[in-house]
């Protein structure tokens, strides 16, 4: 993650985040973006890719084990 901060990763979350990523203009230009916590923080395209990635993966480690 992204600060070792902890994001939502579940499916609604990681639509959420593909729709920001496609809808940023670059990859400096950030948005705000709630943690798990409820903390703001400004993440990039890079950062919420990351986080999406992340999630998927663990996604798939749950549904397989």
């Amino acid at each position: 993650m992204p600060n070792n901060v902890v994001y939502q990763g579940d499916e609604t979350s990681q639509d959420r985040m593909s729709r920001a990523i496609n809808g940023l203009p670059d990859n400096m230009t950030t948005i705000s973006w709630k943690a798990s916590d409820n903390s703001s923080h400004e993440l990039t395209r890079v950062g919420l890719k990351e986080i999406l990635f992340l999630a998927g993966q663990e996604q798939t480690r749950i549904w397989f084990s």
